[in-house]
């Protein structure tokens, strides 16, 4: 599968926001469809993450 914006958006915004329940699946996927919140990690945190 090609990667697509949105899905750097999403993981994006719940490893670095506090925001409330937001979809975090496409309509287009099979693991069904379902709500998050951020975690809002730390910028240590986010460095291992994102290493």
């Amino acid at each position: 599968m090609a990667p697509e914006k949105e899905i750097y958006r999403r993981h994006n915004r719940f490893l670095e926001t506090f925001d409330e329940k937001f979809a975090y699946s496409t309509h287009s996927s099979r693991q069904g469809r379902w709500w998050i919140d951020g975690v809002d990690l730390p910028e240590d945190g986010l460095r291992k993450v994102y290493r």
